[in-house]
């Protein structure tokens, strides 16, 4: 442990009266949330071990080190998380360690399920860790072994990781007042298409017309795999929950295609499960399928939506009043535009309408870096001063 060097204190002054002034106002805001009574639209920092682009960029983070050295990856983790709490541009707490504990885990996202299937790993300076598609022939993709989920290709390695973090540093770390008590493995996927395209390539979906019983059996090996994996990995707690629905490649699909391969294989994995509510992650284009899964699936919450590449107003009319929406801005407006950008994409995004159905909160996403900080002060100016009700 003493060769981890983290900080002994916060870099701000709690009791100074600008950052008293934003806790008070963003701890009314996040209490009347909570209350069910929201004064406005909240923006939210999704933390999660994968968001320190803003912090990388602070301090020349070389990335290559970074997934390669797992102290560096739990010291970077929990710097980042620091200094996300002496910036106001969040409604998050400044000067004070999250009441829930750090969030710390082994980072090879989204690497994890190609890199288990041996794709090749390209690990970058400034940008995080990505692979090439294997391009199999279909041959191949038959005959195709799956890997262990104990440890097969990239699996051996995290297991690795997480191992030395768990005995070296969990319920023995103590950052800035708080135990470092749950420090998770990292292991699970993107979504079995999304792992199709990884290993098959774009060629599945000239597959999905030429040889669909070719699609329907490799697919479904995918998702057997994919959902023994997350279930092995998974905490106790959350190892009988539904299969997931979110994919990252399905924005590629046209709704026919997706009503085709796709949504067999989510409703025979969730056919004990339909009516429990779920997540359904999308960072993409794949507005045209949210009506498809909202006629199957009970959704409590549609995350990472993107403005405006997608039509928030209309998704919310296609998926109803109960789904709280977690929009975010564009990172192509918050790293290439300036503050005006920002502030009329804000101000457009939250009408009137778009208010009076439903929960809605905005997020800020990874805060890539090269992010200008002046946009993300103009973002929180702009949620705060747009986003009331």
């Amino acid at each position: 442990m003493a060769a981890m060097k983290l900080s002994t204190a916060f870099g701000i002054d709690p009791a100074s009266p600008a950052i008293r002034r934003h806790n008070v106002q963003a701890r009314a805001a996040l209490e009347a949330h909570a209350t069910g009574r929201p004064t406005r639209v909240l923006l939210k920092c999704s933390e999660w071990v994968g968001q320190h682009g803003f912090y990388a960029d602070e301090v020349g983070l070389d990335y290559r080190e970074y997934y390669t050295n797992p102290d560096l990856m739990l010291q970077v983790q929990l710097e980042a998380a620091r200094r996300r709490r002496e910036i106001p541009v969040h409604d998050l707490i400044l000067g004070e360690a999250p009441a829930e504990g750090w969030m710390t885990g082994v980072d090879l996202w989204p690497a994890v399920a190609p890199g288990a299937f041996d794709c090749e790993l390209m690990y970058r300076r400034e940008t995080v860790i990505a692979n090439r598609s294997r391009h199999l022939s279909k041959e191949e993709c038959d005959a195709l072994v799956l890997p262990s989920i104990e440890g097969g290709g990239i699996i051996g390695t995290i297991r690795q990781f997480h191992e030395h973090l768990v005995e070296r540093y969990e319920g023995k770390l103590t950052f800035l007042g708080r135990t470092v008590d749950h420090i998770r493995n990292g292991i699970g996927t993107s979504g079995f298409f999304s792992l199709a395209l990884d290993l098959r390539g774009e060629e599945i979906m000239a597959d999905m017309y030429e040889d669909p019983p070719f699609v329907h059996r490799f697919l479904l090996r995918l998702a057997d795999w994919t959902d023994a994996l997350t279930r092995r990995w998974a905490d106790p707690a959350e190892r009988d929950a539904p299969f997931p629905l979110t994919d990252h490649g399905i924005d590629m699909l046209s709704p026919a295609m997706y009503e085709q391969f796709i949504l067999p294989i989510l409703l025979e994995k969730n056919r004990d499960k339909l009516q429990v509510p779920q997540l359904f992650h999308h960072c993409g284009r794949g507005q045209h399928l949210f009506p498809i899964l909202a006629r199957h699936f009970k959704i409590h919450t549609l995350h990472a939506l993107t403005y405006p590449l997608l039509d928030i107003e209309r998704i919310r009319v296609e998926v109803g009043d109960d789904a709280h929406i977690y929009a975010l801005i564009s990172d192509g407006v918050l790293s290439l535009g300036k503050p005006d950008d920002v502030r009329y994409a804000v101000k457009s995004l939250l009408t009137p309408r778009l208010k009076r159905h439903g929960r809605l909160s905005l997020i800020s996403g990874d805060l890539l870096p090269g992010t200008k900080m002046d946009n993300l002060h103009a973002l929180y100016e702009a949620v705060k001063e747009f986003g009331q009700y």
